[in-house]
Parts: structure tokens; C-alpha cells; sequence
């Protein structure tokens, strides 16, 4: 009988050996060191149609046709900036990481609360966040400091034309000036005009540069929540000729940071993302008052803080089922899910309101208001954001660099898959509470 005898040592390490040196071709595209997050707090998929015209060559338009473009990303939740920005770095939803709103109520210390993320984020390395004011913009890294940005604002001194790209009139858009007398009104109209969407960029390229991103040993990250869409859209709508002048001029403030990236660490050194953590409706928002709302349910309510009803003492199912149908009735409400899952809606309706569901932090019921309609505030100014209707929960997903193939992929993809992607591109472990999948087709 033959014996069978095993490898010796030398042979086993020469096919080690030349395993190891095949493993690359078994994987995805090699790893640049720097990722790029461009994540808008406003911006629709129907932009990218709507403003084919005027786009140049070398911002959007390079990002779509070199890189790979879902424009069906869908947000299976309520879409409060706060909600998307903790979507993004968790790929999980409210229901999962717990930020259920830009705020909501603490019943123990009856007041509103925010910024408790019960989930944990993508986090390649080092990674620094830009933003102005956006809530949980810390989540996708080191957030600036307020004086960082103020370095790039205009003088305050001068009056600002906002002029609209290519236009040869002499009559700017809006005319942005400082009043002693409203302080504060200056500095949000200059982060609500193509200046402020400037600023960021600017502190991004002074960032990559003083920094080195993506020139040193490990994997970086630079976010940059663009802030400015989301400001204006308050009070314009998405229709607004302020807003696509806008998205205009952020095609090209995005070719212009390209370019600079290809300087800065080369073609091939760097993966660019854009997104957005929700999108708008067509006109300004119709302002709900909320003590309608209270009014409509009656006296046993603790607190109403958009789209959540807290009610008092011991709360029944009945007690939850019966303030729901309650505020239906007034007319403001269009649908409501309650805290022990009883729903009006059914379909993907229900399921966005479930995915933004945390047990405590919700309260009794959920409401969702109807559509174009948002809650109340000072000067009749509405929120728009945090519906859970189509033109709020579709944006575009756009990833860009040598891992990725140039396609459009017409499918529908979730905000929840993103994180999971990013981390399988960079090689490190995706959050561990993440839903989404990895997006295994956008990879060369």
C-alpha cells in the first residue's frame, strides 16, 4: 500500500507564495487613500434632468458617465437631514440608529433632545466633516469649527450680487447685504447663495492641502455636507429660479474641486461620492400649525413635536388608536402609525413610516402630514423636510474613482446600502448595525 505524504514546509510555502501574488486579481481594484463624501442636505434626482442644458463637462456630467449613477436611491424613511446624514453613516434607519428627527422629546427631562445615535458609523480612518450648522454632520467625521468657515465669507462691509450663471443682465438674483438691525440675516443668506457653497470648498481644498488627505500611510475621509440647497430650499421650493441657478453653479464649484483633487493627489488617488440626505417639494412648503394638531386629539396630550404625539399617564393601545384618527379627522394629518404598530397605510407607506420608528423616542403616534405640507414655524416658514413622500425620499447616488465601473444602473437602489459599499471599498468593517447590501455591481 502507498503512503501518502504531506507537502514538505518548502513546497508549501512556494504555493502560498503564489497564492498570495494571485489574491489581487481575485479582489476589487486597488484601495486610494482618500475618500470623498459630497452629501447634499437637499437635492432632487429630477435636477440632473432638468438642468442637462446647462450642466459643463467636467462636474456632474464626469461623475455620472465615469462613475457609476443610481438615480433611483431611494429613502425608505422620513427624511430629516439629521435621519439622513445617521443613515449614511450607519446604513441603518431611524428605526435602527435612533435618530428619528432633527429633534425630538425627552419625556424624562421634558424637554426636546437630539443627538443620541444608538447605532455605530462607517469610519475609515481618519476622517473630517465640513459643515455650517447641519445637525449630526459630526457623524461622518472631525466636524470644522464656525471660524473656519468664517474665513471664507465675504466682507460684510460690501453688498453681494448673486448673479445667475451666464446671465448678461445687470440685475443680480438677490442682492446680499449686512443690516445692524438683523445681525444674523446676513450670515444665512450668504450660506443660502452659490458664496457659501464656495466656502466649503474652499475649506475642503485648504483642508486636503494643510492635512495631507490622502498622502499619508492609512485610509482618509473628508465629508462635506453641503449646506446651502437646504437653506434655500426653506423658503423657495424646488421649482424656484434661485434653486436651479443653484445646482448650476454647484456643477461647476464641483468641477473645480475635481480638477483640484487631480492636482492635489492625482486621478487615481481618490474616491469622490455625491448624494443626498433628501430632496424638496415643487413650491414652499404649506405650513401646518401644530396646536391644531393638539387640538384636534385633545387634553390628554404631553407634548406634540413634529411628526411625533406624546400623550400622558398610562397609555393604552385604544388611547393611541383613537388620537390618531383623531388628528386624521382635522383635515392636517394624512396618515399615522402608533407605537404598538397599528398603521392607516399599508405598502411601501407603512414601511417608511415603520423604518422611522424608535421605540421611547417616538412617542405614541407618528403622523405624516399630507403632501406639501410641513410643520409650522416662526414668520409662517415651514420645515419641508422629514416627509416620507417622493420627491423628499428619491435622490441620486453617484460613486466615482478607479473602483468603480462607468454605468448607470436604472434599478432601485436604498440610502442604507451606501455605507456597506463605502466600507467595502475601503477594506475596513461596515457598522455593525447596517441593513443595506454591499452594491457589488458598481465594482470594476
Amino acid at each position: 500500500m502507498r503512503s501518502f505524504a504531506g507537502p514538505t514546509r518548502r513546497t508549501f510555502l512556494k504555493a502560498a507564495a503564489g497564492f498570495t501574488a494571485a489574491a489581487p486579481a481575485l479582489g476589487i481594484q486597488p484601495r486610494p487613500k482618500l475618500l470623498v463624501l459630497l452629501i447634499a442636505e437637499q437635492f432632487r434626482t429630477d435636477y440632473l434632468d432638468s438642468h442637462a442644458g446647462v450642466f459643463g463637462s467636467g462636474g456632474f456630467r464626469r461623475l455620472m458617465e465615469k462613475g457609476s449613477f443610481f438615480p433611483d436611491c431611494r429613502i425608505e424613511s422620513t427624511t430629516f437631514t439629521a435621519s439622513g446624514l445617521a443613515t449614511i453613516a450607519t446604513g441603518a434607519y431611524p428605526s435602527v440608529h435612533g435618530i428619528v428627527a432633527d429633534r425630538w422629546y425627552d419625556r424624562g427631562a421634558h424637554q426636546a433632545a437630539d443627538e443620541d445615535l444608538a447605532a455605530t458609523v462607517f469610519a475609515p480612518g481618519r476622517c473630517r466633516a465640513i459643515a455650517f450648522d447641519s445637525p449630526m454632520s459630526g457623524l461622518l467625521g472631525t466636524p470644522n469649527e464656525p471660524a473656519d468657515l468664517a474665513e471664507f465669507a465675504p466682507d460684510p462691509a460690501r453688498k453681494w450680487a448673486w448673479q445667475a450663471l451666464g446671465s448678461k443682465s445687470s440685475v443680480p438674483m438677490r442682492v446680499i447685504s449686512f443690516d445692524a438691525a438683523k445681525p444674523e440675516e446676513f450670515a444665512e443668506l450668504w450660506k443660502a447663495s452659490p458664496l457659501g457653497q464656495a466656502a466649503q470648498f474652499a475649506l475642503a481644498r485648504d483642508t486636503i492641502q494643510r492635512e495631507k488627505l490622502g498622502r499619508g500611510e492609512g485610509l482618509d475621509c473628508l465629508s462635506i455636507v453641503l449646506s446651502s440647497l437646504g437653506k434655500l430650499g426653506y423658503e423657495a421650493g424646488a421649482n424656484s429660479p434661485l434653486v436651479f441657478d443653484l445646482v448650476s453653479q454647484l456643477d461647476r464649484q464641483i468641477e473645480s474641486f475635481l480638477d483640484f483633487l487631480d492636482s492635489a493627489v492625482g486621478e487615481n488617488g481618490y474616491q469622490i461620492v455625491f448624494s443626498a440626505c433628501h430632496g424638496a417639494p415643487d413650491t414652499p412648503a404649506r405650513p401646518v400649525p401644530g396646536e391644531e394638531i393638539v387640538h384636534a386629539v385633545g387634553a390628554n396630550v404631553e407634548a406634540y413635536l413634529y411628526p411625533f404625539l406624546y400623550l400622558k399617564g398610562n397609555v393604552r393601545r385604544e388611547d393611541r388608536i383613537a388620537a390618531a384618527q383623531a388628528a386624521r379627522r382635522s383635515g392636517k394629518v394624512n396618515a399615522w402609525l402608533t407605537a404598538d404598530g397599528d398603521c392607516s397605510h399599508t405598502g411601501d407607506f407603512r414601511r417608511r413610516m415603520e423604518n422611522s420608528f424608535y421605540r421611547g423616542r417616538s412617542g405614541d403616534v407618528m403622523f405624516a402630514y399630507p403632501p406639501g405640507a410641513v410643520e409650522y414655524y416662526d414668520a409662517g416658514h415651514g420645515v419641508s423636510y422629514g416627509s416620507i413622500y417622493n420627491y423628499d425620499a428619491r435622490v441620486p447616488l453617484m460613486l466615482h474613482g478607479p473602483q468603480f465601473l462607468a454605468r448607470t444602473f436604472e434599478q432601485s437602489i436604498e440610502l442604507t446600502d451606501l455605507a456597506p459599499t463605502l466600507a467595502r471599498a475601503m477594506g475596513t468593517v461596515p457598522p455593525s448595525s447596517s441593513t443595506g447590501r454591499v452594491l457589488g455591481e458598481a465594482f470594476r
